[in-house]
């Protein structure tokens, strides 16, 4: 443990649960006790992992609000380009007319015998 550890988690009579400390560029951190329900209660309680995460990463600063004129779209710009449509309709379409195309040439009268 670093020298410099201190309580970084307590339960509900103040006696530690995490200690820890600075060692180099990142931070070390031990529970005093075993991850077992009997020796430590606070781990069936439904807020430990919302806490055990607040302890490891903490919490994301709450969004900043912004002005709603910084963000209108420019009107000068070309619109936003649609992608491309599906063709298999048109495909399906084209292939039934070539079909069809194919059985009336296929069914027609000739004139003069082959």
């Amino acid at each position: 443990m670093p020298a410099a550890s201190e309580n970084l988690w307590s339960d509900g009579a103040g006696r530690t649960l995490v200690e820890g400390g600075a060692l180099g560029a990142g931070r070390l951190m031990r529970f005093t006790r075993p991850l077992v329900p009997a020796d430590m209660p606070d781990l069936l309680a439904p807020e430990f992992a919302a806490r055990l995460r607040d302890l490891v990463a903490p919490p994301a600063p709450p969004p900043m609000r912004v002005s709603a004129a910084a963000f209108t779209p420019a009107t000068w710009r070309a619109p936003f380009k649609l992608p491309p449509r599906d063709l298999s309709p048109w495909l399906a379409a084209v292939i039934a007319l070539v079909f069809l195309a194919e059985r009336l040439l296929a069914t027609r009268r000739r004139r003069f015998p082959a």
